[in-house]
């Protein structure tokens, strides 16, 4: 652009000065001559940014076509120094995005193998938050013992400007280790854990098993565990004459059954008192009859029974 610039500059002196010496008076042609007689090396003995013209342009046009071409080359060099380069515009990822991406994953984990489940649980994004409660959060990763591992993060990948891909090493206490692929989203300024489909099903089985094993200790309890006021005794007997897939669940997953059964099986437990209550016996076997008979503190309160094997409780 600079060169541009001068050059256009150079080509309007030269025409200037040309135009002025097409009707020059004879003493200054002669004048003129006088100065094409002089040693040609004259005109290299100094170097000037001054455009000299000859002597048809005043001395106050030259001062000022002096001036402009001054103006002009300062315009150019703010604008060669302002212009972004193509370069820059397209530049990768930061390596600041990346750093704070990755201070971001190991606080986490630190969290996480210190037990702090409510600061891992406040750090997930939105979407990841709005498959748990922070109590039904706590209760899995105490399932999984996630504060008896250490967790290494190897690397991560900045996707693009709002995701990370963070790859991690697990340490469990007997010394065995595991890989996993996580994600980090930057939402609302900050980076959150996204949980992957391998890590919700994970959780999603801890889920289970801590229910399966709550529904235990509260079968083997004795009456005398059962006095709280503000819950209620149910009983649920479920029957079918061929191998059916059972489900009881109540509205906060705190009693939580998943099986097969052949002949009749009965479940009991206390549950909250304003509690519901899903619970179904099914299967595609040929004509096989299914029965689910469902007591309130020792009274029938609701039943089902089907000839076609697809018996259904809610209430």
């Amino acid at each position: 652009m600079k060169k541009l610039v001068m050059a256009t500059l150079m080509l309007a002196a030269i025409l200037a000065a040309g135009c002025s010496e097409q009707e020059a008076p004879s003493g200054q042609q002669n004048e003129a001559q006088r100065q094409n007689d002089a040693p040609k090396g004259q005109a290299n003995d100094q170097k000037s940014k001054t455009v000299v013209v000859n002597e048809g342009m005043s001395k106050e046009e030259e001062d000022k076509l002096n001036e402009r071409i001054a103006a002009l080359e300062d315009e150019a060099n703010d604008e060669s120094t302002g212009q972004p380069t193509q370069e820059a515009e397209n530049a990768e990822p930061t390596q600041e995005t990346e750093d704070a991406a990755r201070a971001a994953a190991q606080d986490y984990y630190a969290a996480a193998a210190g037990g702090n489940y409510s600061y891992t649980y406040s750090n997930l994004t939105a979407v990841s938050q709005g498959q748990f409660t922070e109590d039904e959060w706590v209760t899995d990763n105490t399932t999984l013992g996630s504060d008896a591992g250490t967790y290494s993060v190897n690397s991560v990948e900045i996707v693009d400007d709002s995701t990370a891909e963070v790859q991690l090493t697990i340490t469990s206490a007997d010394g065995s280790s595991s890989e996993r692929f996580t994600r980090f989203v930057l939402e609302n300024g900050s980076w959150k854990h996204e949980l992957t489909s391998d890590e919700y099903e994970l959780f999603a089985n801890a889920t289970a098993n801590s229910a399966s094993a709550s529904a235990t200790a509260s079968a083997s309890a004795g009456p005398e565990a059962n006095a709280n006021a503000n819950t209620k005794r149910v009983k649920i007997v479920i029957s079918s004459d061929k191998p059916a897939d059972v489900s009881i669940n109540d509205d906060s997953l705190n009693w939580f059954v998943n099986e097969e059964i052949t002949g009749t099986k009965t479940y009991e437990r206390d549950i909250r008192e304003n509690s519901g209550l899903s619970v179904s016996a099914t299967t595609q076997a040929y004509r096989a009859q299914t029965t689910i008979e469902v007591y309130e503190n020792g009274s029938l309160v609701t039943q089902d029974s089907d000839p076609n094997g697809f018996a259904v409780v809610n209430y």
